[in-house]
């Protein structure tokens, strides 16, 4: 994954929402749709917002990408 592709993504999901959700989302013995579940439960979020946001979060964390974007979000001014 390309540090744009990595930035894009954490664009959409928000950076916020990756570091707070990180450890459920490399959690791999949680299916998807039970973190997107646990997600919702937590949030204000559509189910399929949730989804999109699981799958976003995870494909950062299975190209190996994970820590950068740990540390792009400590960055953020935000």
């Amino acid at each position: 994954m390309t540090d744009y592709m990595m930035e894009k993504y954490l664009k959409s999901i928000g950076k916020g929402f990756f570091v707070d959700y990180y450890d459920r989302l490399a959690d791999l013995s949680l299916a998807n749709r039970d973190v997107a579940a646990i997600i919702q439960r937590e949030q204000r979020y559509t189910p399929g917002s949730c989804a999109n946001r699981v799958s976003k979060g995870r494909s950062i964390i299975q190209a190996g990408r994970g820590e950068d974007a740990l540390r792009v979000c400590l960055a953020s001014r935000r």
